[in-house]
């Protein structure tokens, strides 16, 4: 980062945009509890990416509350056991068009990622209270159509449970019910650089 913001740290750095805003504190992690502050604790488990491991997937409880990210993998029954009964369990998925799954072309990603019939087995074994997907990887499947694959595919594969689509600026509630809330409208909002907006 340093090497390649070397210009600007050279002649562009003030109060403002100070140096030291790319420093990086490190903290390395090993599976078990890596954080527990006011109540809120974060599991660490590991999880399956290939060329990408270590690959790590992350259990958050606080209040008798429960939120599962699976981070990158394939299934693994880390995830299963980290996940049974949570309140939300947040995975990724990919998937491609039949073209390019016949192909064979990037057999190596899709070897890296939770195809919607493995998710469907994540799920139906962990059984959260509700499941979302996200990092969605859909290559040939594009918009809302593709999204209807996905969920088509899960469903097909014997995962009944509720299940929802992740966007942007989605919001979850995690009360007595869990509650999947659709991105709030952005109209209205000031812009960055408006008088209104303080920094």
């Amino acid at each position: 980062m340093r090497a390649m913001y070397a210009h600007d740290l050279e002649h562009r750095s003030n109060e403002l945009l100070k140096k030291e805003y790319l420093d990086i504190n490190v903290h390395e992690i090993e599976p078990g509890t890596v954080y527990y502050t006011g109540g809120v604790k974060v599991t660490a488990f590991t999880v399956e990416h290939r060329d990408g491991n270590p690959a790590y997937g992350y259990r958050v409880d606080h209040a008798g509350k429960s939120v599962l990210l699976s981070g990158d993998t394939t299934y693994h029954p880390n995830v299963v056991e980290h996940g049974r009964g949570v309140d939300l369990l947040v995975h990724n998925v990919i998937a491609f068009d039949e073209e390019l799954t016949r192909s064979g072309k990037l057999k190596a990603v899709e070897e890296k990622l939770t195809t919607p019939e493995q998710a469907a087995r994540v799920f139906s074994q962990a059984r959260p209270r509700v499941a979302v997907f996200s990092h969605i990887a859909k290559k040939g499947l594009h918009g809302k159509e593709g999204d209807d694959v996905i969920m088509d595919r899960t469903r097909k594969a014997g995962y009944g449970g509720p299940l929802h689509m992740g966007l942007d600026r989605m919001t979850v509630h995690i009360g007595d019910d869990v509650t999947v809330h659709p991105p709030a409208p952005t109209d209205g909002l000031p812009e960055l650089d408006s008088p209104e907006v303080k920094l």
